[in-house]
């Protein structure tokens, strides 16, 4: 696009024109809108440039904006990735906090149940055929004694008396086994008196201390 000035030789006297004139592909020269005065030319030239600055202002604000929202987003991602790995250790130890508390009950659990299921055996066990092993186990530690005394409930007396020459051939060491009935023993209890000491050979202390043993072994 060109510009191009007419104006009288007395300038006080009549105004200077500019006429506007586009160049065509093949050079000609055409006239393109109106004839308008210098000074409205010099304005629209000079509004062209403010908007032509202006745009780039905008662009240039565009920019430092996206550049910032940019920058902004990453900390906030930085942040909010901080923020998940603070929150997913605290779900952790919070879980491993649960996990430690069930454990603990779970060990009573299974505890619980095998002496539960142990019981539940002794129960199920012949009477005679219990007080034989009991009176067996009992005699284990007391094995290299020579003289000891077996008490039982009275109802159990005579099955133990019975196993008297099976509970030598059993433990040779023993010369003399004397069954003696208690009163204040229940079927499947029996002490064992030694020279040394007595060996407490009633259920509950068995029971208790196959517990004990559970709960070392768990802990």
């Amino acid at each position: 696009m060109l510009g191009v000035y007419a104006s009288y030789s007395n300038p006080r006297h009549r105004p200077t024109y500019c006429i506007m004139l586009r160049i065509k592909d093949n050079g000609q020269l055409i006239p393109e809108g109106k004839i308008i005065r210098a000074e409205e030319y010099a304005t629209w030239v000079e509004a062209k440039d403010i908007r032509a600055e202006a745009e780039d202002y905008a662009q240039r604000k565009k920019a430092q904006a996206l550049k910032d929202y940019k920058s902004e987003k990453q900390r906030g991602f930085e942040e909010g990735v901080e923020e998940g790995k603070a929150q997913a250790v605290e779900h952790m130890m919070s879980y491993v906090s649960r996990a430690v508390d069930s454990f603990g009950s779970f060990e009573e659990k299974i505890v619980t149940l095998v002496m539960q299921a142990i019981k539940q055996i002794i129960g199920e066990v012949d009477d005679q055929e219990l007080i034989r092993r009991v009176v067996i186990k009992a005699l284990e530690p007391a094995k290299s004694q020579k003289r000891v005394i077996i008490r039982v409930a009275p109802q159990q007396t005579k099955v133990i008396d019975a196993q008297v020459e099976a509970l030598k051939e059993k433990f040779r060491s023993i010369d003399y086994i004397d069954i003696v009935r208690d009163e204040r023993l229940k079927p499947g209890d029996c002490t064992i008196e030694t020279d040394v000491g007595v060996i407490d050979g009633r259920m509950e202390v068995q029971l208790a201390a196959v517990k004990r043993s559970l709960d070392r072994i768990i802990k």
